[in-house]
């Protein structure tokens, strides 16, 4: 258990019934009975094969039935550090030094010791992993490094509700990409629920592969308009890919969804494919909802769909986090528009080498804005007071904005 929550902060409780039911089978039943049957195929009896193969089948089913509720069984917990470690382990040694040494031996105590020990381990698992769940609503803005001769800023989100993990597009791929998953997996994330890809430009889409072969990826959810690329790109049979536009819901949990309103599939038209793409009129674009709040991501939408958007969703939108459309040119965020909107917070990744080039001023805005080329990753939690944003290198703009 120590190592486990080192390792992967995850606590199994499908090993423990697994450890009751396999390793006896196999130390007292399989294996004995194994033994005795090669003994009597070395010997001539050849038509105990059959009886060797039914007691394999046998095993592996077991494995099998166990692997399968293992999915179901597994608690995000706390991370217990190597210090952490060293002293459970520690106490473990003591405790069997002290059954080693001790005069008064006794079956019994040590059932119920270890009967003890077990509802501690459980109760303490179950308390962190409710604790982490509180904690962990927030959404992550990585800081890209942008390729040289590549186009675009790049967009990477991480977002997690607790039990939930959703990534938004991969970035350029390559050396970016691999950095941000080493910073994903630092936090003891494996399993990616939902990889969300707005659309299929490659500072957006470029890391794709890498994002497949780090973690398993349980649904890759694009726009109808997306499939052909994924389809002629060999990536229809890499996990379950989902098909999303405008009226798709996905709830995490009770206080956790995702609606998507955009594109409209009923609007699409089959030979229009490649003029849409060339204008992002394709854009997957969603609303996250997590507790009391709301972000609006809207990657590379154009200003059109961006005003239509807000105007069909004004008043769904309390606390609205926005995502500022094109890397933050201000010629898809019309100020007036969005600050009409009255979000709380708006952020976007800028490449560090394009900010000269983007003509957006804050003083247009009535709410404060985020970029990744000025303050590196950004990192925005929901907590009990409200929400916090924190930044890379910019802590003295972190925020401390509360609910309405």
């Amino acid at each position: 258990l120590p190592l486990n929550l080192h390792s992967s902060g995850t606590f199994d409780v499908n090993n423990v019934l697994a450890n009751f039911v396999v390793i006896p089978f196999f130390c007292f039943i399989y294996y004995p009975i194994n033994i005795v049957l090669m003994l009597l195929f070395f010997s001539g009896v050849h038509s105990v094969i059959y009886l060797m193969n039914i007691s394999t089948d046998v095993l592996l089913y077991l494995l099998r039935f166990f692997s399968w509720i293992s999915r179901f069984t597994k608690i995000k917990t706390f991370n217990a550090n190597t210090t952490e470690v060293i002293i459970l382990y520690t106490v473990l040694l003591l405790f069997f030094f002290g059954i080693k040494y001790s005069k008064h031996f006794n079956v019994r105590k040590i059932i119920y010791f270890y009967i003890a020990v077990t509802a501690i381990s459980i109760t303490t698992v179950l308390y962190f992993s409710f604790f982490e769940y509180k904690q962990k609503n927030e959404l992550i803005i990585f800081d890209l490094q942008k390729p040289k001769r590549i186009a675009g800023s790049g967009d990477i989100l991480f977002i997690s509700n607790g039990s939930k993990n959703i990534i938004v597009d991969t970035g350029f791929g390559k050396f970016s990409s691999q950095k941000v998953i080493s910073k994903i997996k630092r936090r003891k994330v494996d399993i990616i629920d939902y990889l969300i890809i707005t659309h299929s430009d490659f500072d957006h889409i470029g890391g794709m592969k890498d994002f497949l072969s780090e973690f398993y990826v349980r649904n890759i959810i694009i726009s109808r308009a997306e499939y052909y690329y994924f389809l002629q790109n060999g990536l229809m049979n890499k996990t379950n890919v989902v098909l999303a536009c405008d009226g798709i819901n996905l709830e995490l949990d009770r206080a956790s969804s995702i609606r998507f309103f955009h594109p409209n599939c009923k609007q699409e038209h089959k030979n229009t494919y490649k003029y849409k793409k060339e204008n992002n009129e394709t854009v997957l674009s969603f609303f996250v909802s997590l507790a009391d709040y709301k972000f609006m991501i809207n990657s590379d939408l154009p200003k059109k769909h961006l005003e239509e958007i807000l105007r069909n969703n004004k008043r769904e939108a309390p606390n609205l986090v926005c995502q500022m459309p094109h890397h933050c040119n201000k010629k898809d965020n019309p100020s007036e528009l969005l600050n009409s909107s009255k979000p709380i917070l708006g952020f976007c990744t800028r490449d560090r080498t394009l900010l000269e080039k983007s003509k957006l001023f804050s003083n247009d805005f009535t709410f404060p804005i985020f970029m990744t080329g000025v303050c590196g990753d950004i990192d925005i939690r929901v907590e009990n007071s409200g929400l916090a944003v924190f930044s890379e290198k910019c802590s003295k703009l972190s925020l401390q904005l509360k609910g309405s």
